[in-house]
């Protein structure tokens, strides 16, 4: 039986021994990993190969769920260029919780995709 260990409240490297043993995959919640002042890059190139879903959402201070445009455009880009990059193909959640967040958060990420949305190529942001 697998399971799926989510919303670290702990270093996500505790959890190693589980997924090298093929116990479970990981929802990697990369809100939470910013708030809890985890290294956000470090830690999805480290787990991203057992990943089956990621969490965005925005957060300051002990705020959390907000829409992603509450963070810099360029931190955002680096993270989706990132789960690009590893040809992640799992599920993405926005994980906000009102209907203005939502549209905010895929504004922005509409925003980072090049004009047809087609293909994988994103703007840089300025």
């Amino acid at each position: 039986m697998r399971g799926s260990v989510f919303r670290f409240i702990f270093p996500p490297i505790f959890l190693e021994c589980f997924w090298q043993l093929g116990l479970c995959e990981f929802c990697l919640d990369i809100g939470h990993l910013m708030l809890g002042r985890e290294r956000v890059i470090k830690v999805i190139k480290q787990f991203i190969s057992v990943t089956r879903e990621v969490h965005l959402h925005g957060g300051q201070e002990c705020q959390e769920h907000l829409s992603l445009a509450v963070l810099p455009e360029a931190r955002v880009f680096k993270w989706v260029r990132l789960l690009e990059k590893a040809s992640y193909r799992g599920v993405v959640n926005l994980e906000v919780f009102s209907e203005t967040d939502l549209e905010a958060s895929l504004g922005m990420l509409m925003d980072l995709f090049s004009p047809g949305l087609s293909g994988s190529t994103f703007r840089v942001p300025g």
